[in-house]
């Protein structure tokens, strides 16, 4: 399924698909520095930084 989401929607550039935590499908997204993760079911944000910036999120290690 990840290699079907990468030909048709990934881009290079800025998006790409891989197994995430538990094999579930994690959309990684990156625009003009800016970088984030994103569970392709139910679309919970995993990771977040804003170009030039911190992390902006804060998970606990207990959140699998």
């Amino acid at each position: 399924m990840i290699d079907l989401w990468q030909r048709q929607f990934g881009h290079p550039a800025h998006i790409s698909f891989r197994a995430g935590p538990g094999g579930l499908p994690v959309a990684l997204l990156e625009h003009e520095g800016a970088q984030a993760e994103v569970c392709v079911h139910g679309a919970q944000a995993l990771h977040y930084r804003p170009a030039g910036g911190e992390e902006g999120l804060w998970l606990s290690r207990a959140r699998w």
